[in-house]
């Protein structure tokens, strides 16, 4: 859609050798105005147009890339509605306990065991959905993360599985007891679904081997998580008030569930920032801030301080804690 609005702007029959940054900054510029886009927006339109035309360079059909020069600047207004919305997606103790609640209540109960191994690990949703069983060392309570699926604009058969987002996002980290829970419980509902689908085959099911999967067995992608998300937040936004004694006024997103790890570990002023970086895959510090490979340090503290937090948020329902 986007190329598509584009090329309403600029004609298709413009020669490479006369496209220049003012060219792009101004088809940008209309671009923002005709269709009232976000700067988020454009900044995702720009990222697009830079991988064009740097594909251009390499095969040698243009010097150099007329978009990498190109500053977007965003209004006052603009860069505190981005503020607000990111305040949104991050939660305090009892919103992470109203979430849970609500997740665990869930038919599927993968998004739940999944939220809780986000929580305890950190990692990306890409990276928790490109997880096998082969990837859990129960005996030695480890989990190795070294790849991450992708899925955007792809059917379920055309995921495949890539390198992490960053060098430092190879890494092996320590599972605390809940996250190892989470798992196993994660283990056992699959090996029933895979009987099932066994007995019972359908189109509607995939056969997987990732860890975390939906109720048809094929990979939770964060577009599958947003929709449970979405479903919540509307429901916390009309009864969470009624149920849990305060407004809800957050947007739960996947990505925030990293966040309450990140969190949690640089509220602790023992855990140090290195420890941090290592165990969530961060290269630079300010990346680890801005929250709030093979390990060569112990993680204990950092086990120890993401338990206490889900110690005192976990949920309990029919008389069984989780």
């Amino acid at each position: 859609m986007v190329l598509k609005r584009i090329e309403e702007l600029m004609a298709d029959d413009v020669l490479l050798e006369v496209i220049t940054p003012l060219l792009i900054q101004n088809l940008l510029n209309d671009y923002k105005k005709k269709y009232h886009s976000t700067h988020s927006t454009m900044q995702h339109i720009k990222c697009s147009l830079n991988k064009i035309f740097d594909y251009g360079v390499l095969h040698n059909a243009i010097p150099f890339s007329p978009t990498r020069v190109i500053k977007l600047s965003a209004s006052s207004k603009e860069k505190r509605e981005k503020r607000l919305r990111h305040e949104a997606k991050f939660l305090d103790e009892h919103e992470v306990h109203a979430l849970l609640a609500e997740l665990r209540k869930r038919r599927h109960q993968t998004y739940y065991d999944l939220a809780l191994f986000m929580i305890g690990t950190g990692c990306r949703i890409g990276e928790a959905a490109a997880l096998t069983e082969a990837d859990i060392d129960f005996e030695n309570r480890l989990v190795t993360i070294d790849k991450s699926l992708q899925y955007y604009d792809l059917r379920v058969d055309e995921y495949y599985e890539d390198t992490t987002k960053t060098e430092a996002g190879e890494r092996v980290e320590e599972l605390p007891e809940f996250a190892i829970d989470a798992v196993k419980r994660v283990i056992a509902r699959n090996k029933a679904f895979d009987e099932h689908m066994a007995d019972f085959p359908a189109d509607a099911f995939h056969a997987s081997k990732s860890l975390f999967r939906t109720e048809y067995g094929s990979p939770i992608t964060s577009h599958s998580f947003r929709e449970i998300l979405t479903r919540i937040n509307k429901s916390l936004t009309k009864h969470c008030q009624e149920w849990y004694g305060f407004e809800w006024t957050k947007n739960a997103i996947p990505h925030g569930f990293r966040h309450i790890h990140i969190s949690v570990l640089r509220d602790d002023p023992s855990i140090s920032l290195k420890e941090v970086q290592k165990r969530v895959g961060h290269v630079r510090a300010e990346t680890t801030d801005g929250y709030t490979h093979t390990l060569d340090e112990n993680q204990d503290k950092s086990v120890e301080a993401i338990t206490r937090f889900i110690e005192k948020n976990r949920v309990k329902l029919n008389g069984s804690v989780w």
